[in-house]
């Protein structure tokens, strides 16, 4: 997120060139963004697995607590039949052995058929305690086989974490080596082509909402186009839009880098056309660069979305930026130069190796 426009114009600029350490060399910084290309691939593989196992354990946790229910209202039923049984046992015992009981029986008969009901209802009592039993007996089999596969798809979950957590600090030493291995410039010839910048965010799975039925083909050839038009590294520019639109997902107010946004505001700056705001970002940047930049150096008259509605207010912002030749790489972008973020270079360079990491490896 780009601090306003109204607040980058104040201030002093801090010039770091004089302690900027000099540019990684090209294969050295190949290896790296290799390294943390396939340590994040790795580490996005094995994040959907622990969502899915996370997903599948509370589903296998649902399946064992409704067998354990289904479980626990059977044995109810046993319990509350088998107290039935032994009343109907008692019953008939103190018929045959109360010789009071026959007095208070009108016939004979009576007693016999009271004998014959109590023995029948005691015979289907029975053959229900068998059948409960029996799915007493299932239901326990099947609880068994639930909590087993919880079980399994914890430890699953458990392996996953781990491996997730070693992943993280992988990824964290691959940021740490990318950071000393150099600091990248923002001025300068993109090492990537539009053809494989596309190529990678295809590869990515990402759906870019653009304006004017724009294309990431197309936007990518903008940024290679208008970054070499001002000497400006159009591929990292690039990663940097990553960064600030979500992998494009709002992006239809061609505002590809947060300009004009704030951390207190409820809105940026729009521009006309996609190229207008790929080009104010390379200006900017440009700005940012290089203590000389004016103007009338300019390939294109500064962008008047951004920098003054008329020539002559557009060429006096955009000469007058506070912040002029105060990043001449990203390594020190943050911290309140484009971005509040301390860690604003740090993500956008992260996006950018990942870029590299996949050229170099899909030719």
């Amino acid at each position: 997120m780009v601090l306003g426009l109204s607040v980058l114009v104040v201030g002093v600029p801090l010039r770091v060139a004089a302690q900027t350490p000099p540019p990684a060399p090209q294969d050295e910084l190949t290896a790296v963004a290799i390294e943390l290309s396939r340590t994040t691939a790795s580490l996005d593989v094995v994040a959907r697995a622990a969502a899915d196992a996370q997903a599948r354990l509370a589903a296998a946790q649902a399946v064992l607590a409704e067998v354990e229910a289904r479980t626990a209202a059977t044995t109810a039923q046993i319990d509350t039949l088998r107290a039935q049984l032994v009343g109907r046992a008692a019953q008939v015992y103190e018929q045959r052995s109360n010789d009071g009981a026959v007095l208070r029986v009108q016939h004979v008969v009576d007693i016999a058929a009271g004998e014959q009901y109590t023995s029948a209802a005691a015979i289907d009592g029975t053959r229900q305690l068998q059948q409960l039993n029996v799915i007493e007996a299932q239901l326990e089999q099947e609880q068994a086989q639930a909590a087993a596969t919880r079980q399994a798809i914890a430890d699953d979950e458990l392996r996953l974490e781990s491996s997730r957590s070693n992943l993280e600090a992988v990824r964290a030493r691959d940021q740490a080596l990318l950071d000393r291995v150099g600091a990248i410039p923002i001025m300068g010839d993109a090492r990537l082509t539009a053809v494989q910048i596309a190529a990678w965010f295809h590869s990515t799975g990402q759906v870019a909402h653009l304006a004017d039925a724009t294309t990431i083909d197309d936007l990518a050839k903008m940024y290679i186009d208008e970054g070499a038009a001002e000497h400006v590294r159009g591929d990292v520019a690039f990663a940097q839009a990553i960064i600030e639109t979500g992998s494009f997902g709002h992006a239809l107010d061609n505002n590809y880098s947060g300009i004009g946004a704030c951390d207190s505001c409820t809105s940026e700056i729009s521009f006309p056309t996609p190229r207008d705001g790929v080009r104010a970002q390379i200006q900017l940047l440009r700005s940012y660069a290089d203590p000389g930049s004016r103007a009338a150096l300019l390939a294109h008259p500064p962008e008047p979305a951004l920098f003054g509605g008329t020539p002559a207010a557009a060429a006096a912002s955009y000469d007058s930026f506070a912040y002029k030749g105060s990043a001449p790489v990203w390594n020190v972008m943050g911290n309140g130069k484009w971005a509040t973020d301390p860690d604003y270079s740090t993500k956008v360079l992260e996006i950018y190796a990942r870029m590299v990491g996949f050229a170099s490896t899909h030719g």
